[in-house]
């Protein structure tokens, strides 16, 4: 399957079974031989580095490789200097390219040395989890974390070409698949009911009978969003729903709580926070919570509204005293709310009330 993406710069992304073993042909379609870097992490470099260097020098390119250590703590500024004093030690030009082999922590890092390195050189999304592949691959946000928060350096920088290879998903752990199943549940409560129904009237051992279905719905749905607002000046906000939460809820954990975790908990939140602020069309607290069980998500982990709205208030978006948060009205109907950050406590105080009272009825 191919889709095209007609951005600033127009790039296919191609969804296909065992497409790592076709990375040489298919690269030698945009660049001739050339120089170019692998960044992986360990995870990923024991599994698929192999089979992607082997034909990468088949097809007659130079491969040099970086391997990080996994985790979000990899996406730092060090790390970030790391890649380019490399590439500048080795002689890497504006005519080479970089390939992102991994998930979204390699996604974001790679990416951003490509947007900044000789003022920007190109590269490959390569995804290798489920959330990458239906997340952050898909659009050229680029980024690195700072202390301070998450993705708080970065860049709009397109890649060249998106290669899914589906077979990816054979090695990875329930819990990183459910990384990826709650954004794209994420992106049919945004647009698609027809997405959600394809998880609602499944079973989770039913995953591999539908899930290429769920990723090129998935897939369409970013695509249709970032062709309309590229760099996240109007439309593209929606894509945070969940995230200005999550976020402090993986800030809270000190990283320990996943990024698709904690986005599962900031989406019912933002749910709950959308009944009590009078601005819900439907209580999808109630049609999202049966599915929270089935497919073992948690709404809740414990921190309090003030360390929640505390941990949010680092977000990007928030400009002085106003915070934008997307709320959900209905399945398939978002909008973005400023909320001074005076109300911003009570209403997440609110919504947890509503989520908790639901989990106590159980």
């Amino acid at each position: 399957m191919i889709i095209n993406v007609n951005t600033s710069k127009a790039y296919e992304i191609e969804i296909k079974k065992h497409l790592l073993d076709e990375t040489g042909p298919r690269i030698s379609r945009l660049f001739r031989p050339a120089k170019c870097c692998i960044i992986t992490d360990e995870n990923v470099h024991r599994l698929y580095t192999g089979k992607v260097e082997n034909s990468l020098k088949t097809a007659g390119f130079e491969v040099h490789k970086i391997v990080f250590s996994p985790g979000e703590s990899t996406k730092n500024m060090n790390n970030l200097f790391r890649i380019l004093r490399y590439l500048a030690s080795e002689g890497f030009t504006s005519s080479d390219f970089l390939i992102a082999l991994g998930g979204g922590v390699i996604g974001d890092l790679t990416g951003f040395a490509a947007a900044i390195y000789m003022r920007g050189i190109s590269y490959i999304q390569m995804p290798t989890s489920l959330l990458a592949m239906v997340d952050s691959s898909v659009g050229g946000k680029t980024a690195i974390d700072l202390p301070e928060g998450k993705n708080l350096a970065g860049a709009f920088w397109q890649p060249e070409a998106v290669y899914m290879d589906t077979a990816c998903l054979e090695t990875l752990s329930k819990s990183q698949l459910q990384c990826g199943i709650i954004e794209m549940i994420k992106a049919a409560v945004i647009l698609d009911p027809s997405l959600f129904e394809l998880f609602n009237t499944h079973k989770p051992q039913e995953l591999g009978s539908f899930i290429e279905d769920a990723i090129i719905k998935s897939v369409g749905i970013k695509k249709r969003i970032v062709e309309t607002d590229e760099n996240e000046k109007g439309i593209r906000k929606v894509l945070n729903l969940g995230h200005t939460i999550g976020h402090s809820v993986e800030k809270l954990s000190s990283y320990n709580i996943s990024h698709g975790h904690a986005v599962a908990s900031g989406l019912m939140i933002a749910a709950g926070m959308a009944k009590a602020g009078g601005w819900a069309e439907e209580n999808l607290v109630e049609r999202l919570f049966p599915l929270y069980e089935k497919y073992g998500f948690k709404a809740d982990y414990g921190y309090s509204p003030a360390e929640l709205a505390k941990g949010a208030l680092s977000d990007k978006k928030r400009r002085g005293d106003i915070i934008s948060l997307v709320i959900p009205r209905a399945m398939g109907n978002v909008t973005v709310k400023d909320i001074h950050i005076s109300r911003f406590e009570d209403l997440i105080a609110a919504g947890l009330e509503l989520i908790r009272k639901r989990s106590s009825a159980e």
